[in-house]
């Protein structure tokens, strides 16, 4: 009788030694870093759910209109304004442009409503940019200049603290890469010459 127990027990316990074995590798798996971060988007959406998750765009802080937008030009290869990119943009500017012996590189923001000049440091690489990563919040509703000393409204014209009138920095519209996923910023690579005026 007590063998006809201890089997019973057993066979009855089954199912729950397996579903918690089942919930436990499950955690388990999930424990592990994005093991499919990196894989690039193949087969039926490749990415691109149509709007399907506008609500989740919604809670993440990005604008579902936007997104479907930007979703759209990259599905068709057509070209966008990078500061209507739901994930910002990656300024680029050539170090060549700021003169020789370009120390402190900056980008310069003037809020196209009350024309305040703020300022932020870029960052040098090795191929011969200085870049900036900026929200999509920050690629909007600004003007841009680039300059390498304190920028200032003077008249009309922002210039650096010799007083040499800084050029505009504009982003040319351009097609969004097939795989860039509109949480990623948009590489935008400003062909300038100078970022003075006047400068050939």
């Amino acid at each position: 009788m007590k063998k006809k127990n201890v089997y019973l027990t057993i066979w009855l316990s089954l199912p729950i030694v397996i579903v918690s074995s089942l919930i436990a590798w499950i955690f388990y798996s999930l424990d592990k870093d994005r093991l499919m971060a990196d894989a690039v988007p193949i087969g039926a959406g490749a990415g691109d759910t149509g709007n399907a998750n506008a609500l989740g765009q919604w809670l993440a802080g990005r604008d579902p209109d936007e997104v479907a937008a930007a979703l759209e030009a990259r599905r068709n290869g057509h070209a966008i304004n990078p500061s209507d990119w739901p994930g910002g943009v990656r300024v680029k500017i050539p170090t060549s442009a700021f003169g020789e012996d370009a120390q402190s590189t900056m980008l310069v923001f003037v809020d196209d409503q009350s024309l305040e000049v703020l300022a932020q440091d870029m960052v040098s690489d090795d191929a011969g940019f200085v870049t900036l990563e900026l929200s999509h919040a920050d690629a909007q509703g600004f003007f841009f200049y680039a300059t390498t000393s304190e920028p200032m409204l003077l008249g009309s014209k922002i210039v650096d603290a010799d007083g040499r009138a800084l050029r505009p920095i504009e982003f040319e519209p351009q097609i969004p890469d097939p795989s860039l996923q509109v949480s990623d910023p948009m590489t935008v690579e400003v062909r300038i010459d100078s970022v003075y005026e006047g400068s050939p």
